[in-house]
């Protein structure tokens, strides 16, 4: 499972709740954090992607970039978003 998200504020966030979590159950060590550059070539069964933001999406707006790296999942897609 690999979780993508678009911003460092973000990844350190997730990596953050990533290290609690382990903290309570090691199964969560396998859990991948990764922002959206890194991500190219890389393949996962189940991605969640993050899309959430809260003012401007600034580059995550450029959809031709963030459909090559959603377009690798093997079986599940999960995307958050804002509501808007």
């Amino acid at each position: 499972i690999a979780i993508i998200i678009g911003y460092n504020a973000q990844y350190r966030l997730y990596l953050y709740i990533k290290t609690k979590l382990i903290y309570t159950d090691n199964k969560y060590s396998t859990l991948v954090v990764i922002i959206i550059d890194k991500y190219q070539g890389m393949k996962f069964n189940v991605i969640i992607i993050d899309f959430l933001v809260i003012d401007t999406p600034g580059f995550l707006a450029k959809y031709a970039r963030v459909n090559v790296r959603i377009s690798r999942v093997r079986f599940v897609l999960y995307v958050l978003d804002n509501k808007e």
